[in-house]
């Protein structure tokens, strides 16, 4: 309990530091998306989208990183048509991977399984331990009723990097879910030797819950395996 009100309390500082800066600085465009993920963390969206547009200098408006942080702030708030409407206008001539991955998970909410997958595993492709793209992934396949298929998925692309500590946690994690314990295990130990110092960070990671929300509500009615999974892993923020 003493540990959780410590990380509360440094949560507060940080937040009223970053809202200061920002008042003595509107321009300081690290301190805006600082603060607007920071209240993504703390589940108040609104404010997080409201920082992402009160007072945004217009020089500021087009910048790649403010462009995706609002967007992610829209999808938190619940606001799918502004954030496709965004994507819509954005994307041709600013392909970020925070763009990619956002229109993925519109197309998943959407159904449009096929389309969310083709971009996916291009992220994939061009960084195999993407583990938002890799999560993204295997929801298009949990939320198109083939959890054995996103298992499968997940098996693949840590079996094609045995030495690297995220994947063979996510592994790990998945395996759990599906009741695999002793292959869980095996992953789990697998990633313990590649890195013994990622358990410590994977629990530093788990603050980043406003991810977990994000896509457990575009899951809709996915398959229990994958609301499992949700529960478990947190993978690392989205980029600025």
């Amino acid at each position: 309990m003493a540990g959780v009100q410590k990380a509360q309390g440094r949560a507060f500082n940080e937040r009223q530091h970053l809202a200061e800066a920002m008042r003595l600085d509107p321009h300081m465009v690290r301190a805006r998306i600082d603060l607007s993920q920071l209240l993504l963390q703390q589940n108040d969206p609104k404010a997080a989208l409201a920082v992402m547009s009160d007072r945004l200098p217009v020089e500021q408006k087009l910048l790649p990183g403010v462009i995706a942080q609002r967007n992610w702030a829209l999808l938190a708030s619940g606001d799918k048509a502004e954030a496709r409407r965004t994507l819509e206008e954005e994307l041709p001539a600013v392909k970020s991977p925070d763009l990619l991955l956002q229109k993925a998970l519109l197309d998943i909410s959407d159904k449009k399984f096929a389309e969310a997958r083709t971009s996916l595993e291009l992220m994939l492709k061009q960084n195999p331990e993407d583990l938002h793209a890799l999560e993204a992934l295997t929801l298009s396949y949990a939320a198109d009723q083939q959890p054995a298929t996103a298992l499968q998925k997940v098996r693949e692309y840590a079996a094609a990097r045995p030495k690297s500590a995220p994947l063979q946690l996510f592994l790990g994690n998945w395996l759990s879910a599906a009741g695999k314990l002793d292959e869980a295990r095996a992953a789990y130990q697998a990633a313990k030797q590649a890195n013994p110092n990622l358990i410590a960070a994977d629990m530093a990671l788990r603050g980043s819950i406003w991810w977990r929300r994000t896509i457990t509500t575009l899951a809709g009615s996915s398959p229990a395996s994958f609301r499992a999974m949700t529960r478990t892993r947190t993978p690392i923020s989205a980029s600025a």
